[in-house]
């Protein structure tokens, strides 16, 4: 029969568990609608808006997200299109992930880990920014969590439902983005590890293993044809950059939040690696409760699943990118990160004494809302509904107004545009797909308006001698765009 004092510290750690929730939500919700969309977000609501279904047969490269699409359709159809509302979904997925990570904790170490974990993934900065975006990746963290939690169950026990739970996990995951194709690869090597070194035995046959794999292929076969064909498009179209090893580092900054955290975390995963407590004589027994829930895992070793979830999500793509096309990109790895979460909170409960313990994760929370401090004060996304509000209140009627590129005309602009009485196009192309020059473009027009963002081509639209003399210009910056102003002199 548990004691009072074990009865005490159940409550101690539900009642945390409950504040990470609860703080977890409040932070997501915070600033929610303060902050204009950004290009990606407004491409985010025309592909829900409009339905995704006409965007297979016509630009199947831009459906990247085809579940998260589809629930947003879902979405805005019940609470509309603005900014707080669209966000408002991720918000949800955000919070959820504290609970799920949790769960995972609890699965893979004990509930004091457990909480940890979740007190690390509700102060996360970078978690925090996703749940506040129009984007399919708090969705994407949320599923990879599960995904995992199924995965580590199903080495200690025979349930059908944990079998369900894993291939729904993944194949959803996989429709919200292909880059879960790393996360299964590191739960394979997981797996076929522990195979090769056949010590113990395991639930989990690797017969049933193949099968679950092959089920989750079968459920992403119709999305297969789409894929093949954004494969094919990316190489030649795809904007990402060719990574170096400065971007790992970049990378593993971002995830964490700052440098100092980033120097936290990785002193707790180093301490993660020991299997004793540090600063203590004696190995960590763990609560009666806990080693029930753990007893079935043999020579399953949780932090060598943790660091495969860590590391082959993140430079599987990193290498492919050095050698063949470049595909890296960290946000898209995302679903690796609360692998450090739990990593660090495993590394917190090796260090034996208990008051250290919690002053380093009130160390963790302190530098982690200082950075969550600095997220709020500063401007993080484009400026798109100030700058189209500029010029729809300093326009006059018909006044010409250009977008480049035209892309952002459609996935953004219209969102924010009230007047229907101005002339707004995409700024014309010639047949090489090089912007035509600006003077041509504006010629016969007392009055036009230039918006640039995501591609700055001034030297591709630079005015001639000619042009510049009749013409008095004026600019304006914001936060990833800019807006020239162009009047004919008299």
């Amino acid at each position: 029969m548990p004691s009072e004092k074990s009865n005490w510290k159940s409550r101690g750690i539900y009642f945390i568990l409950f504040a990470a929730i609860a703080a977890g939500f409040f932070v997501r919700v915070h600033s929610l609608g303060k902050e204009s969309l950004w290009y990606d977000e407004g491409h985010s609501i025309r592909m829900a808006y409009f339905g995704f279904s006409r965007f297979i047969s016509e630009d199947p490269h831009e459906l990247q997200h085809p579940l998260y699409f589809l629930l947003l359709q879902w979405w805005i159809a019940i609470f509309g299109t603005s900014e707080y509302a669209t966000r408002f979904l991720s918000v949800i997925f955000g919070v959820c992930s504290i609970f799920a990570i949790y769960l995972m904790g609890r699965q893979l170490f004990d509930r004091e880990a457990a909480v940890i974990s979740a007190l690390f993934l509700t102060s996360s900065t970078y978690q925090l920014q996703y749940s506040q975006e129009v984007k399919g990746y708090s969705l994407q963290v949320f599923l990879g969590i599960l995904s995992f939690y199924f995965f580590a169950r199903m080495f200690k026990e025979k349930k059908w439902t944990l079998y369900l739970g894993y291939v729904l996990a993944n194949a959803g995951a996989l429709y919200i983005h292909t880059f879960e194709i790393f996360i299964l690869l590191a739960q394979n090597f997981f797996f076929f590890t522990l195979l090769f070194l056949r010590k113990g035995r395991s639930e989990l046959s690797w017969k049933k293993w193949l099968a679950l794999q092959g089920l989750i292929f079968l459920c992403f076969a119709p999305w297969l044809k789409v894929f093949i064909a954004q494969l094919a498009w990316g190489p030649k179209n795809f904007w990402v950059t060719r990574p170096d090893l400065s971007s790992l580092g970049i990378t593993f900054k971002l995830f964490t939040g700052s440098t100092g955290l980033l120097i936290i975390f990785g002193l707790l995963c180093i301490l993660a690696l020991s299997s004793r407590e540090i600063f203590s004589g004696k190995t960590k027994a763990q609560e009666p409760h806990d080693a029930n829930q753990n007893a079935g895992f043999y020579n399953f070793s949780p932090v060598l699943l943790l660091l495969f979830w860590l590391l082959v999500p993140v430079l599987t793509p990193w290498l492919v990118s050095l050698i063949l096309t470049p595909v890296f990109q960290p946000r898209y790895s995302i679903a690796a990160t609360p692998a450090i979460y739990l990593l660090a909170a495993k590394g917190v409960r090796n260090i034996g004494f208990k008051y250290a313990r919690w002053l380093m994760v009130a160390m963790v929370l302190y530098f982690s809302l200082l950075s969550i401090q600095g997220y709020f004060g500063a401007t993080n996304k484009e400026q798109w509904r100030e700058a189209v509000g500029l010029i729809e209140q300093s326009a006059h009627p018909r006044d010409l107004v250009l977008v480049y590129k035209g892309d952002c005309l459609k996935n953004i602009y219209y969102y924010y545009q009230k007047r229907k009485d101005l002339t707004v196009v995409p700024y014309p192309e010639a047949d090489d797909q090089s912007p035509k020059p600006l003077d041509s473009v504006i010629n016969g027009h007392d009055r036009a308006w230039l918006l640039i963002s995501h591609n700055f081509p001034e030297q591709s639209l630079s005015l001639s001698e000619q042009a510049a003399a009749d013409y008095q210009i004026s600019v304006r910056q914001f936060p990833g765009i800019k807006i020239y102003f162009f009047q004919k002199k008299i």
